[in-house]
């Protein structure tokens, strides 16, 4: 077997040997874990377009509503 063989066949090992040394030391991952997150804005994107496909620019926010599984959200800011 060639020098440079046995380097790299023992540089794998010594790896391998490292990586399961740190494995071992790591706790067993909880199954049940849950994360739970909670959000207070959402920027949303919406295009309108007339019949024709044009854009239609001159909306205001009255214009716009936004509901969350049946429940209308309060727009806080309208940008174009």
């Amino acid at each position: 077997m060639r020098p440079h063989s046995r380097l790299a066949i023992a540089g794998s090992l010594m790896a391998l040997v490292a990586s399961l040394l740190h494995a071992q030391g790591k706790p067993p991952v909880d199954e049940t874990t849950t994360f739970t997150s909670d959000t207070r804005l959402v920027a949303l994107y919406a295009t309108v377009v007339d019949s024709s496909g044009k854009l239609v620019t001159n909306l205001t926010q009255k214009a716009f509503k936004v509901f969350e599984n049946g429940v209308e959200q309060q727009l806080k800011k309208v940008l174009r």
